[in-house]
């Protein structure tokens, strides 16, 4: 098995391979990574992408420069040494594999489950410590610097998970 990727979102967005950071490239690109990041395992449709990227005024290249934008992607990901494909086609759009690969807000969500079965079980020390490694994943504002509504809706949805967890911390 090859070295995974680690895939940052609980701050500003960022791919990280074992000799550093891999480049998402420009607005657009990492649009389309977030949205992926956003939905691992699950197929989101160009539609959906086009609509994060462009909003209500898509050119006609929309379904075109979203294709570029994917390949662009995978390319950065060969270049990182990963030789199996991250990002698939499966209609009617990408998926990407997050299987084997490291994605902050999937270990911030096991380490948050793991603290409430821990308070529920009265494993208090247990649940502080879970608690404070979730919380640790956080750089910054989810997905600083990626624009788009969709992406930027998950967001705020993250950001209020993140309070939430903190509250839950504390209490």
């Amino acid at each position: 098995m090859e070295k995974p990727l680690r895939f940052k979102i609980l701050g500003p967005l960022g791919v990280l391979a074992d000799d550093g950071q891999v480049k998402v490239g420009g607005p657009r690109h990492r649009t389309i990574l977030a949205l992926l990041l956003l939905n691992p395992e699950r197929t989101v449709s160009v539609d959906k992408l086009v609509d994060a990227v462009w909003g209500d005024q898509p050119p006609a290249t929309a379904r075109t420069q979203v294709s570029i934008c994917i390949a662009a992607l995978r390319k950065s990901f060969r270049k990182a040494g990963i030789t199996e494909e991250v990002i698939v086609t499966a209609h009617p759009g990408y998926l990407l594999r997050a299987t084997g690969h490291r994605l902050d807000s999937l270990e911030f969500s096991a380490l948050v489950s793991s603290a409430e079965r821990a308070v529920q079980e009265k494993r208090l020390s247990d649940a502080a410590r879970h608690y404070e490694e979730a919380l640790r994943l956080w750089q910054g504002p989810a997905l600083a610097g990626v624009t788009g509504a969709a992406v930027e809706d998950e967001a705020r949805r993250l950001e209020e998970l993140r309070l939430n967890t903190y509250d839950d911390a504390i209490a």
